[in-house]
């Protein structure tokens, strides 16, 4: 269920990017993905995507 894994990731950090908006902490949205991040290493979720999406990031961020 790769799909749920990676849509409760994408909820989840939107939903701490937000709090911290509403709050009107700077940086607000890095934090929220990196601590939604920090939630999901913790709980030991996994989100694997393909190699060929790998590749393609490489790709776009030219690395």
């Amino acid at each position: 269920m790769p799909i749920l894994q990676w849509f409760l990731l994408f909820l989840l950090s939107l939903l701490i990017s937000l709090i911290f908006l509403w709050l009107h902490l700077p940086a607000a949205m890095l934090l929220g993905p990196m601590i939604a991040g920090i939630v999901f290493s913790l709980r030991a979720v996994r989100c694997n995507f393909r190699a060929v999406f790998f590749s393609l990031r490489r790709l776009f961020l030219a690395v």
